[in-house]
């Protein structure tokens, strides 16, 4: 009676263990998908004035300030940066901006830092700043907007005001 009772749990507890091992196998993944061959490199927050100011005197730097968890940076990355390759020849948009994650200003509840510190008050945003022997000057941003989100061609505008795109540039319909 005993060998039957133990082997009766041993059969429970192999049967109970597989049945986890497939559930944790075919689980949801919560965690925010970003494609690593569109954002290659990322900069935290923290980290992105000094990274600015290292690029040397008289240098420009093109940053995306973003959060991969956040739905509409997914869409910049994931969508509109395939759109604007296809328009950069010979280039990819991650060579020229860079990827600014901001996930520990949401975390802290201190996003109000990226409009007193950048002077955007929204984003996802593109922001061009230049480093004028050790003083960082934002020359000019793209915001992102509910009202009217961005565009591929928003963001070759952009890239085109900072002398980074020189293809031409197609005006879009704007619909009612």
């Amino acid at each position: 009676m005993f060998k039957r009772l133990l082997y009766t749990f041993m059969i429970l507890i192999a049967v109970a263990s597989i049945a986890l091992g497939l559930y944790r196998f075919f689980e949801a993944n919560d965690a925010p998908h970003v494609a690593s061959a569109s954002m290659p490199f990322m900069i935290e927050y923290d980290g992105v004035r000094q990274y600015a100011l290292s690029n040397g005197d008289s240098s420009t730097s093109y940053f995306l300030f973003c959060s991969v968890e956040n739905d509409n940076c997914q869409y910049i990355v994931n969508t509109l940066y395939s759109s604007v390759n296809s328009e950069l020849n010979n280039r990819n948009i991650n060579d020229i901006v860079e990827y600014v994650n901001i996930q520990s200003l949401i975390d802290e509840g201190t996003i109000d830092r990226l409009n007193t510190e950048w002077n955007i008050n929204n984003y996802p945003a593109f922001v061009s700043v230049s480093n004028n022997y050790g003083e960082l000057t934002i020359n000019n941003s793209l915001v992102w907007d509910d009202a009217n989100p961005l565009s591929s061609n928003d963001i070759l505008n952009w890239l085109s005001q900072n002398g980074q795109y020189d293809g031409e540039l197609v005006e879009e319909a704007i619909m009612p």
